[in-house]
């Protein structure tokens, strides 16, 4: 059962699929299994912020898995199963590699092995030993709301941890199920398994599993077990010393401590929720857990976890201690019986030998002889008939157990049907989902671009104002130059014919007129007029004879300020409780002290510095036009200049 269910791929074996194969073993013997299954509300409920960290980045809902065995008679001990459940590990924001990831579907082998150990339990039926089989079973995808490298769960034993890799989800899922089975299940011996560490199948090759505990006599336990079921573990030390690689500077723990040691640290991990009294075993079995020549899944563990001898149980010493003790007082009693069977016979012979001492020892007669030979004629007729009725009720029996064994065959090849149809169900409507999620996500994206062509506003979108290091932007274009980077002077003129046009179609649009400037758009080649002449905004220009193209800035930077005291006097006509004001003051040819002159005793990096705060001016005219001027077709709040990112295009 655990090699099917890790074989099915995850589209099929979902959290949900493994609460169905839970729920199908708890109905093959509802005299000695119960089961609950806990959905995403009683998890939150139970405040299990590590299990709900790791699942909240999938669509598929997360399932915890609680199956009982409980046995006829008083308990003697309570043990818990607990296994790893990641029905798929994608390795979240921390992506697994494309040699890797196609395998995770395998990364539910510890729920898969304590499930098929479950179905063991069923036939061995141990007494005095109640198991409880509890499996976190969730998906580790990435998402929107996928938890992220830095983020902080608390768990629900109240410890925090700084996720610093995704990757690492398995101990965090498994956390929290330890404190459930301690706290919920009220178990004294917890015993998990999990694919949890490539470190581990680093170290003992892919036919060992890594076996930690914190108790001697459990790790011999089952170790002993491993053995029997031909399955090999290998106990891995606990290194206290490593303990100070899952410090975090803002939690309690981190839950990946590096690569050295990678096994060892995440068993220490876990033993950080384990109780003080209870007896703690781990099995890391991610080398064992899958053949890569075989390319199918090996069922590593259920078989350790649950003995099918049924005579050294692998969960305590105890319970073959109990074991033992039963069997030699069958022994005893056998013999005994056999013994007090003896004496009886001996004392009948001696009796006998008595009898016929005293009766003599006459010969019989021809008479006598002749009827005791009949008499015992008749006890061998009698022998022999009760012998043959004896091998006809054996034939009967033998065909009766045939008959069995036939319905037995039938129901087993029943059930392997109803798993594959059952797959093959799961297929069918995870193929209709997606098809139906697809038209969904078709719409949905239609809908958000209409509501994005409903809410843009062009000029917002074409003439995007930003920052590249020392230099203003418009469009993409550098507005300015330095020594250290001498910006061609296509670029500026594409920079500032971009800049003239903004302004002018925002003059157009408010139905204002520049008292004392014109400006002409004309592409790369704009200009700037007044009544004494038309002066050139485009380069190259050399300081010594760059009066036309001061006068250009100087007036294009009057307009820009005609244009703030035109939305200031707007604003207090209105009423508006904020008045409109320039970031950086505009006072004749300066803005924020930095001329726009291009002159000798000028430096470019000063100039370039007055072109960037001059197109931040404009950006924060562009944005309250947009607020106050297309009331028509509200725009969305334009983006502060701290949250916007780069856009530089080198193409001019």
């Amino acid at each position: 059962m655990s090699q099917f269910l890790v074989e099915a791929p995850a589209n099929v074996c979902t959290p949900s699929h493994l609460a169905a194969a839970a729920a199908h073993l708890a109905a093959l013997d509802p005299a000695h299994f119960s089961l609950k299954v806990l959905d995403e509300s009683q998890v939150r409920a139970l405040r299990m912020g590590l299990f709900l960290g790791v699942a909240q980045g999938a669509a598929e809902p997360l399932k915890l898995l609680h199956l009982t065995y409980t046995p006829h008679g008083p308990v003697k001990q309570v043990v818990a199963l607990v296994g790893k459940g990641l029905s798929f590990d994608s390795g979240g924001y921390n992506l697994k590699t494309q040699g890797g990831i196609h395998t995770m579907k395998c990364d539910m082998a510890g729920a898969g092995a304590v499930l098929g150990a479950a179905r063991s339990l069923a036939v061995l039926q141990p007494a005095g030993v109640q198991v409880h089989l509890i499996a976190a079973c969730c998906e580790n995808m990435v998402s929107a709301t996928a938890t992220r490298p830095g983020d902080v769960h608390v768990s629900a034993a109240g410890i925090s941890v700084e996720v610093n890799d995704t990757d690492a989800e398995g101990r965090l899922t498994l956390a929290d199920a330890l404190w459930y089975a301690q706290t919920q299940a009220k178990a004294t011996t917890v015993v998990d398994i999990a694919t949890l560490t490539g470190a581990a199948g680093i170290a003992l090759g892919q036919d060992t599993g890594a076996l930690f505990a914190n108790d001697d006599a459990l790790a011999a336990s089952l170790d002993a077990a491993s053995r029997r079921a031909g399955e090999k573990l290998w106990r891995m030390p606990l290194n206290k010393g490593l303990a100070k690689k899952l410090d975090s500077p803002i939690a309690d723990l981190k839950n990946y401590a590096g690569r050295w040691g990678g096994a060892i640290t995440a068993a220490l991990f876990l033993q950080q929720f384990v109780s003080p009294g209870v007896t703690w075993g781990h099995l890391d079995v991610a080398g064992p857990a899958w053949d890569d020549d075989a390319g199918l899944p090996t069922g590593f563990g259920a078989a350790t976890l649950a003995d099918e001898t049924g005579v050294d149980h692998p969960l305590c010493l105890d319970c073959a201690a109990q074991l033992r003790e039963e069997v030699e007082a069958q022994l005893r009693e056998e013999v005994e019986a056999q013994v007090a069977e003896l004496e009886g016979e001996i004392g009948a012979y001696s009796n006998a030998l008595r009898q016929l001492g005293e009766e003599g020892a006459a010969a019989l007669s021809e008479e006598e002889f002749a009827a005791e030979l009949a008499d015992l004629a008749a006890q061998t007729a009698a022998a022999q008939q009760q012998q043959a009725q004896a091998e006809s009720a054996l034939t009967a029996v033998q065909r009766e157990l045939a008959a069995q064994q036939a319905i037995a065959a039938d129901i087993a090849a029943l059930e392997e049907r109803y798993w594959h149809d059952l797959n093959e169900y799961q297929l069918s409507l995870q193929q209709h989902i997606s098809e139906r999620d697809g038209l969904l996500q078709r719409i949905d994206r239609a809908g958000q671009q209409l509501l994005l062509l409903k809410s843009t506003n062009v000029l917002n979108d074409t003439f995007r104002i930003w920052h590249d290091g020392p230099f203003g932007t418009i469009s993409g274009f550098r507005l300015g130059r330095t020594p250290e980077v001498p910006v061609e002077w296509e670029e500026i003129n594409a920079a500032w014919g971009q800049a003239v046009l903004l302004l002018a179609t925002m003059a157009t649009q408010c139905k204002l007129n520049f008292s004392a400037y014109r400006l002409l758009p004309m592409g790369s080649h704009p200009r700037v007029a007044d009544k004494r002449g038309t002066y050139d905004l485009f380069g190259p220009v050399a300081k010594l004879w760059g009066g036309s193209y001061d006068k250009a800035m100087a007036g294009f930077l009057a307009c820009l300020k005609e244009f703030g005291d035109f939305a200031r006097a707007r604003d207090i006509a209105e009423g508006q409780p904020s008045l409109f004001e320039f970031p950086f003051a505009i006072e004749g040819d300066k803005v924020g002290n930095y001329t726009v002159r291009l002159s000798l005793l000028s430096k470019d990096a000063k100039w370039t510095k007055a072109l960037k705060l001059l197109l931040a001016d404009l950006k924060v005219a562009l944005q309250w036009m947009i607020q106050r001027d297309m009331s028509s077709a509200k725009a969305p709040q334009l983006p502060s200049l701290a949250q916007e990112g780069p856009t530089h295009n080198t193409a001019a």
